[in-house]
């Protein structure tokens, strides 16, 4: 009697792991569909920022990570812009050019 007592526990705490998986993975698509959804524009507030700060700045909101060297960005500073909902391809285009910068995309965010 004990053994069947065990097994009915066991098949109760697998419906209710199984319950919460599916919540889980339900709200993990939710979150990488709404931040895909979002990666095309950014929302900015920066003065007198570097390079550096305005790639940190745009990595907290997006899924894109920036790969330089340190000799070709350091000392570029001067970025100072307040932008809202911004398309990320015109703003780094243009903020770039301005430091004799460019960018090239690679992977998939």
């Amino acid at each position: 009697m004990k053994i069947k007592h065990q097994f009915t526990d066991l098949h109760k705490d697998s419906k209710k792991r199984s319950k919460i998986c599916l919540l889980c993975a339900s709200l993990c698509m939710f979150t990488f569909t709404g931040g895909y959804a979002q990666t095309g524009k950014v929302s900015l507030n920066l003065n007198n920022a570097s390079v550096k700060e305005l790639f940190t700045a745009i990595e907290k909101q997006t899924p894109y990570r920036f790969s330089y060297r340190d000799v070709e960005v350091n000392g570029k500073t001067g970025i100072s812009l307040s932008v809202k909902d911004e398309e990320l391809k015109d703003l780094l285009t243009s903020e770039l050019a301005k430091q004799n910068l460019s960018y090239k995309v690679s992977g998939n965010p």
